[in-house]
């Protein structure tokens, strides 16, 4: 049940970020031109697939995408080139298996890469090739410069000059580089992608899709009671409880101004009495602080027992009586805690019952005692050991006794010498007996001694009732 939660705590955050990321992508495509926004679902689809086939995660090409959607790049392929099976190198998806094949190769992080997809879709977008936007490249083992060299004839020392006088076409320098780059790393994600890391990532990518599902369906069904949580706390119930909650915290405050009131008041009484006068003249601010603080008690117990404080502790009296009376008109009202609880616990005395819970008996070899171990390797007690049981088996036994039998049909070791008793016997036992005290003689001085008698009377009964 805990996994099931976290499953889905973690599903209703992706299947709402991949809301999120559907209306930031409509808005980056509708930018772009593209006027039939079916195709976002088609790109996030294409996206998840890629992730499932890649050792990159959803997030990463996600974030990835919005880059290059943002400097221009096309949420649609050329179908020509679709078909005759070369790479788009305008079209996002293309983009992106090529970058992710490069970052695969050279073993980049993801940070890396969305470098690099920006330092490209900087050039495309400006339609500028300047050493800033390929030396971003250049640091992560793209040798930006070169490709450029090769693809226009020409060595690298000239390529720079030709750079630095803005002769080489940004879009131009974009597409030698992507195309460079699919030459020299083609496959390289698919490769990496059946290694161990490759491995993991991917069964963390297809986990997160089957907690991602979890979460869209709790999300959209949990969307019909925020809207409805949303009307009532914006409509006339909410305005009420907004009323409400005003009073209450006017009264709330009431309450505290009278408390500091009340021990302001005995500190200002404390300080003209001659007690605390005659302290002060000593210097004896020991008995000062004794004085004070004995005031500032005073004053909160005058505050107790003003009319507004028992206002307050009546209202949670009432809160409480309430409560309690509505909860026990129904056993479902107040035992579902209690229910799940004993299934649990039977399910785990069944397995203690069945043997699949051992203690392991050793001699310690400087003491020569015995000492028991269960299967975790926390110390047993050795009390509730069978030593008959094979290998030391604990059963579920209570040498020590056992208050209350929590459900029906309670597994139980029992030893010599034990009683068992039925519900009816127990419940007989629990009544308050009759005590009758002869030849005793007690002085009363004074009336408190009645109470002091009563006291160490029930004091001594209960001290014998346990022993006993």
């Amino acid at each position: 049940m805990s996994a099931q939660e976290a499953s889905l705590t973690s599903g209703s955050a992706l299947a709402a970020q991949r809301e999120t990321d559907r209306i930031s992508f409509e808005t980056l495509f509708r930018r772009g031109g593209v006027e039939d926004m079916g195709i976002v679902e088609t790109y996030l689809s294409n996206l998840v697939e890629m992730a499932n086939e890649t050792p990159f995660l959803y997030g990463d090409l996600t974030a990835m995408s919005k880059t290059l959607a943002t400097y221009g790049y096309s949420a649609q392929a050329d179908q020509a080139k679709t078909l005759s099976g070369e790479r788009d190198y305008n079209y996002i998806l293309d983009v992106l298996e090529t970058i992710g094949d490069a970052g695969a190769a050279l073993g980049q992080s993801t940070g890396d890469m969305e470098a690099m997809a920006t330092a490209i879709g900087r050039m495309k977008s400006s339609n500028k090739a300047t050493l800033e936007y390929l030396n971003i490249l250049n640091d992560r083992g793209i040798g930006a410069v070169g490709m450029l060299a090769e693809a226009r004839g020409v060595d690298q020392g000239t390529m720079y000059d030709m750079i630095s006088r803005g002769q080489v076409s940004g879009r131009e320098a974009a597409e030698i580089i992507l195309q460079a780059m699919t030459e020299s790393f083609s496959g390289s994600m698919l490769a990496q992608s059946r290694t161990f890391s490759g491995l993991s990532s991917t069964v963390e990518g297809l986990s997160q899709e089957l907690d991602s599902a979890m979460g869209q369906g709790y999300n959209e069904g949990r969307m019909k009671g925020l809207t409805a949580q949303r009307d009532w706390l914006s409509g006339e119930s909410g305005e009420a409880v907004m009323e409400a909650n005003k009073a209450i915290g006017a009264w709330k405050a009431e309450l505290e101004n009278s408390k500091e009131q009340y021990i302001r008041d005995a500190v200002d009484a404390m300080m003209k009495t001659e007690e605390y006068r005659t302290a002060q003249d000593t210097g004896d601010a020991a008995e000062m602080g004794r004085l004070i603080m004995e005031a500032k008690v005073r004053g909160m117990n005058e505050y107790n027992a003003s009319e507004g404080a028992q206002l307050a502790l009546e209202s949670e009296k009432s809160l409480a009586e309430a409560i309690r009376n509505d909860t026990s008109l129904d056993s479902d009202y107040w035992d579902a805690g209690y229910e799940k609880g004993q299934w649990f616990t039977k399910g785990l005395a069944a397995a203690m019952g069945e043997g699949k819970y051992f203690v392991k008996a050793d001699i310690d070899q400087e003491t020569g005692l015995t000492v028991y171990t269960d299967s975790y390797g926390l110390t047993a007690d050795p009390m509730l050991v069978d030593p008959g049981g094979a290998g030391g088996l604990r059963r579920s036994g209570y040498a020590y006794g056992l208050d209350y039998v929590p459900y029906d049909n309670f597994p139980a070791l029992l030893h010599q010498g034990e009683r068992v008793q039925t519900a009816a016997e127990a419940r007989g036992e629990r009544a308050a007996p009759s005590v009758t005290i002869t030849g005793n003689n007690f002085t009363i001085r004074e009336e408190a001694d009645v109470t002091r008698v009563a006291s160490e009377l029930l004091a001594q009964m209960e001290l014998a009732g346990m022993r006993g």
